[in-house]
Formats: structure tokens, sequence, C-alpha cells
């Protein structure tokens, strides 16, 4: 008997079942392969993750991509507080790795770890040996470090970059607030849970990205960011010239209309002692405040080596001095690092109102620096009151450890 109804055929001899096509599932996607919701047979294969823009993100799904292992791939951040892009250099300076530019990134390796599910990270120094980045921990800290040791280090596909878990914790590599210094291991605490929404706001993980060959195509530049090649993030010429609201003069201080940057007052003009705008000659400088704010509005000079805070007659300036370290682009607070100085400068001082950071070290280091230089303070938590039995004009402090200053205010 014979019947089309079920596909089946029946005879004294034989049944002959004649097979549906296969039902496809869900489309291939770049992890997940498709299959027939029948039998499961693969239909088409995971497609991969692809990144045609070179910006260590799949195309189609925007998870960030690992590397594969041996392949060379460099390790970028993007610090948008800061207005840099910046790469690893292959060097550790201090407890950090080294950065710069595009042109000095160091090419960077997976290695499967032996024993672990995650990596070791390498590069190769002059004579093609294999150097490991690993993390040494020192208290709280987790310190950078470049050389023989082997450390795994795990990629997190959420924040986009590498992980290493030591007997503290959990840290990653990256950078935060407006350093634009170093990159460093930091707790990963700041970049997951509520702290997510921190990314690329205060918070910037180090990328692993492999930057193709490309002519670059800059960007316009701005007073505050020179012209950008949007693919590496090489700079190039210099900075656009501020649009001032108005000229300055002696007792007016311009404002840049496109970054919000407060500029210099003009000298004044001195006949006989005085200045058309009434002020004398040398006159002691009254209630002025500088604070340390993320505006920078009042830094006039920065480079590794110094920085320079002024306004209405007072200079504050940090000169790295005999520190290791170089002077950090930190604001609210400002940073000194052990073994530098700070010179305040204004014309008749006889108060000077420094208010530091409350942690206790912190404090103590300011401490030392004053009794140091011999000069007389009152303390009342974290401010501290500098005061001076002959005026002076200028007074330099030298830091035996890290302080962090808020403000300073002088004859208050």
């Amino acid at each position: 008997m014979w019947t089309d109804e079920n596909l089946t055929y029946n005879t004294n001899r034989f049944n002959v079942i004649i097979l549906a096509g296969h039902t496809a599932g869900a489309a291939a996607t770049c992890t997940a392969a498709q299959t027939c919701t029948v039998c499961g047979e693969t239909l088409e294969a995971a497609k991969g993750h692809a990144d045609n823009n070179a910006d260590a993100k799949c195309d189609a799904c925007n998870v960030w991509i690992v590397p594969a292992v041996g392949q060379a791939f460099q390790i970028k951040i993007v610090q948008a507080k800061a207005n840099k892009i910046f790469y690893f250099n292959g060097t550790v300076s201090g407890n950090y790795y080294g950065i710069g530019d595009i042109n000095s990134a160091a090419d960077v390796y997976l290695e499967e770890a032996e024993e672990d599910d995650g990596y070791y990270m390498y590069i190769l120094d002059a004579n093609g040996a294999k150097k490991y980045l690993y993390i040494a921990v020192s208290g709280t800290y987790f310190n950078c470090k470049l050389g023989d040791t082997k450390a795994v280090w795990v990629f997190n596909e959420t924040i986009g970059t590498f992980t290493h878990t030591a007997s503290i914790g959990t840290c990653y590599l990256g950078n935060y607030n407006d350093n634009s210094n170093d990159i460093r291991c930091s707790n990963i605490s700041y970049v997951t849970g509520s702290n997510a929404a921190n990314i690329g706001k205060t918070q910037f993980p180090a990328l692993a990205v492999v930057v193709p060959e490309h002519e670059c195509s800059y960007s316009d530049a701005t007073c505050t960011v020179k012209a950008t090649c949007a693919v590496c993030g090489i700079t190039t010429g210099e900075l656009a010239e501020h649009d001032w609201d108005d000229e300055a003069t002696c007792t007016f201080a311009p404002t840049c209309l496109e970054c919000g940057k407060v500029g210099v007052k003009e000298e004044h003009n001195y006949v006989n002692g005085t200045c058309s705008c009434g002020a004398t000659e040398n006159a002691a400088v009254s209630n002025v405040t500088i604070t340390f704010d993320a505006s920078k509005t009042n830094r006039t000079e920065y480079d590794k080596n110094h920085q320079v805070w002024e306004k209405d007659g007072v200079k504050f300036i940090n000169n790295k001095a005999n520190s290791s370290n170089d002077v950090g682009d930190y604001t609210n607070p400002v940073r000194i690092y052990a073994n530098s100085t700070v010179t305040v400068e204004a014309n008749g001082m006889t108060k000077v109102v420094i208010v530091s950071d409350g942690t206790a070290k912190y404090k103590t280091a300011l401490e030392t620096a004053l009794t140091n230089a011999g000069i007389a303070y009152t303390a009342s938590g974290s401010t501290y009151t500098l005061t001076f039995s002959t005026a002076v004009d200028t007074f330099t402090l030298t830091f035996t450890a890290q302080a962090r200053f808020k403000s300073i205010q002088v004859n208050p």
C-alpha cells in the first residue's frame, strides 16, 4: 500500500522514508554556529570576530577582541580626560609601565599559560629574549614590572583589557583621572559593577589593538589638542591659539571661549611707583587663593620636569628636582612626589594657608617639609597655616615623601 500523506511507502519487502529538509535555527554569529533545530547538525559554522576599524572591537557583536597567541599587538590608552592617546613603550618607570606615541609603541605578544586559563604577556628585548609583564604586590599596591617572572593575565571582554589576580585581589591594566604619565594596574572594582559607568570618564582600560598600516589623516587642532590621527592617535603641529573673550589688562584676565581657560593679566606699568590702575609697586599680595582643580585654569606651565600655577601675583612652582618620578599631571589634589620641591612666590607673604589631602601620610609629608624648612605653622585637620615674622617674597619646601595639596592661600 502506498500513501503520500506520511511520505512513507510500504511494500511487502521494505519501508522507504523520505526525510524532510533541515529546519534552520538562529543565524550563525561570531561565536555560535547555526544548527538544525531537529537533528542538531551544524548548517553554518560560527563566523568569528572581525575588526575592520582597528578599534579592538568586533564590528558585528561589539565585544572586545583578544589578540591571537603569537600575534604582535599594541597596548593603547585613549585618555579622554587628558585628551591624549598613548601606548605602552616597552619600559618600566618606577612601578608603572612607560608610555609614548605610536612611533615608540612596543609589540606585545601572548603565550598560553601552562597551568591556568589565561596568557603570559611579553615583549622582546633587543636580543630577542622574552621579557614578561608581571605584577609585584607591595602592601595594597599592584606594582607593574617587566622581567623573567611569568604572570597569568586573563582577557576581560567586557572592559576590553587584561586582568591579573594577585594575593590582594584582581587588578586591570589602565589609567585613571587625568593621568597621562603612565600605564598602571588598579583594582578591578573601579571598572565593574556600578563603577562600570566610569569607563571612558575617569577610568581608562588599556586596550589590546593591532594598529594597521595607514596614512595618517589628522583632525583640526584646537587650543587643547593638537591635530590628531583618528587611527593611531599620533599628533602633529602645534596647539591652536586660544580664542580669548577680550584683551588682557593689568586688572583683567581674559577667558578662552573654546576651552574655558583663564588667561594671564598684563604686567602693571608703574610710573613713579604707581600703575594707572592704582596698584602700588611691590605691594603685598592680599587674599589670593589657588585651587588645584581639574579645569587647570590657573596652571600656566606643565611638563615632566615642572609645573607652574599662577593667580593674581601668586606663583606656585613644583619642580621634579631629585625625584625619581616625573611631575604628575594630577589635580584636586595636586601630587608632590618625594624628593621634589615646591616654591611659592608672592610679594609680602606673612601668612600662607595650605589645604592638604586628609590622608595621614600626606599630612605628615607636609609637616616634615615645613619643619625642615624652619617655617612655623599650626594645623587644624587638613588645614595648615604658615606664619612668617618678617614678610617674605618666596619660600621653598623639599619633600622626603609624597604630599598632596588641594589649595594654597596667600595673606588671607
